[in-house]
C-alpha cells in the first residue's frame, strides 16, 4: 500500500511520462491485489459453506464474495478502511504464494512381476 502512495505522490513531480507510468503501475498493483482478494473470497466461502466442493465450488466463491461485498457496505469502516485492508491482504496473499511449495505426489511403487513357476 505504501508503494502505491509513493507512486501517486511522485507522479506530479515527474512530467507527463512519469505520471502515466505511475498511474499504470498503480492500476496494475491494485488489480494484482484484487486477485488475492478473490482468493480470500474463495477461502471465506469454503470456511462458511464446507459442503460446496467439487463442481459446486464456484458457489462457495460466489457466496464468499457476497460476504465480502456486504462487509464493504458498513458505513465508514467498510467505505474507507476495509478496502485498503482488503487490498493489502490481497497483495500479501499473492506475495505469500511465491514462497509456498506445491505438494509433491508420492512416488508410486513399481509393479513387480510374478515369480516363474
Amino acid at each position: 500500500m505504501g508503494f502505491i502512495i509513493i507512486l501517486l505522490t511522485q507522479a506530479g513531480k515527474i512530467r507527463a511520462a512519469g505520471g502515466s507510468l505511475a498511474a499504470t503501475l498503480t492500476v496494475i498493483s491494485l488489480l494484482w491485489g484484487l486477485v488475492g482478494v478473490a482468493g480470500l473470497a474463495s477461502h471465506i466461502g469454503a470456511r462458511l459453506w464446507p459442503s460446496l466442493t467439487g463442481p459446486d465450488a464456484w458457489r462457495g466463491t460466489l457466496r464468499g464474495s457476497l460476504v465480502l461485498a456486504a462487509s464493504l457496505t458498513i458505513p465508514f469502516i467498510g467505505w474507507f478502511i476495509l478496502p485498503l485492508v482488503l487490498i493489502t491482504i490481497g497483495v500479501g496473499i499473492r506475495v505469500r504464494m511465491w514462497f509456498l511449495r506445491t505438494p509433491q505426489a508420492p512416488a508410486l511403487p513399481q509393479p513387480q512381476s510374478a515369480p516363474a513357476a
